[in-house]
């Protein structure tokens, strides 16, 4: 059941400790919800979702965060849509202190250990409600801190990747250049495990776009967001 979807964007003041209604401009955004956002420089960039109607989106939105202005940026390539995708924003400065152009798509497949800077997503589920297991790269071009256009770009992985989720934390880890998957909801999967939720947890690392598993004691009996 889709409930009601709200298009505002809000701020929370952690001073206050209020949230704050910001007064958008530009071109007028459909309310959604699950869809995937992530801060990259001085944007905010908004995948996807569903409408309010059922039907899923796959356009890709950039809110200006210093001129509070929504744009649409235009895709080459694009894939089915997809909702309840977690990403998180890679920024290590390497693309920003080369002066040189980013690597194209045949060319990531074998510069195994350059890390790209960019937003990556996983998981989410397509329209017919089947889990993703994929992680999908999106090269962003930017100019002084704005972005200037996307691009999503096949990466050649090594190893397993975690099975298909929702509900999932994502993050980017600059201390070991990896991305981190912990938990998430996978029904068949935690019901052959008698467990509410998933409780793994998955890097993958940058360098050597390869996938490991990690082995830990969890604190809590479920890894959720």
């Amino acid at each position: 059941q889709v409930r009601e979807c709200t298009n505002q964007v809000m701020v929370y003041d952690t001073l206050k400790r209020t949230f704050n209604v910001v007064k958008t401009k530009g071109i007028s955004v459909q309310p959604r919800k699950d869809h995937s956002a992530a801060i990259y420089e001085s944007s905010m960039i908004v995948y996807g979702g569903q409408f309010q109607n059922g039907s899923l989106s796959n356009e890709m939105l950039n809110f200006d965060i210093e001129y509070n202005d929504w744009s649409r940026l235009t895709l080459k390539s694009n894939f089915e849509p997809v909702t309840q995708m977690m990403c998180c924003s890679v920024l290590t400065g390497s693309n920003a202190s080369a002066k040189k152009s980013v690597p194209t798509s045949s060319e990531i497949t074998r510069m195994s250990d350059a890390i790209f800077d960019g937003i990556y997503f996983f998981g989410g589920k397509n329209g017919a409600g089947e889990l993703q297991n994929k992680l999908r790269y999106l090269k962003v071009n930017t100019s002084e801190r704005k972005v200037m256009s996307v691009e999503w770009q096949k990466l050649k992985q090594q190893g397993n990747p975690p099975s298909g989720r929702t509900g999932h934390s994502m993050q980017f880890l600059p201390v070991n250049q990896s991305i981190v998957i912990v938990g998430g909801r996978n029904d068949q999967e935690c019901s052959s495990l008698s467990v509410p939720f998933l409780n793994d947890m998955h890097l993958f690392l940058l360098d050597q776009k390869a996938w490991i598993e990690v082995k830990y004691i969890p604190v809590s009996e479920h890894l959720c967001r």
